[in-house]
């Protein structure tokens, strides 16, 4: 896990010092656990973590609560720029996300 304004944001994946960071963003009601299998293929800085995705009606904006621990996960990793790779709901996080921080 790791320890975010938000709360602890548990983590999948792997951290090197140099590469492309990858996001994964899962989709709603599921984990990082979603990309599991596809994680060794994405390099040595892809991370899939377990957003806190709300439940009840996703298509109401909540996108929002996502974006922002986006956010605060890469200012934690000392990131200015990724790919983020999301998955059904998760892509529509990944779209909020680029339209608000032009990363």
């Amino acid at each position: 896990s790791v320890l975010l304004p938000s709360g602890a944001l548990p983590v999948r994946g792997s951290w090197a010092d140099a590469g492309v960071v990858v996001i994964c963003i899962h989709d709603f009601q599921r984990t990082g656990e979603q990309f599991d299998q596809l994680l060794p293929f994405l390099g040595n800085r892809a991370l899939a973590p377990d957003f806190n995705i709300p439940s009840g009606d996703f298509r109401t904006g909540k996108e929002s609560l996502v974006v922002a621990q986006i956010k605060e996960l890469l200012d934690h990793l000392g990131v200015e720029k990724c790919v983020l790779l999301g998955r059904d709901y998760g892509a529509v996080c990944a779209g909020a996300f680029k339209l608000v921080h032009k990363t």
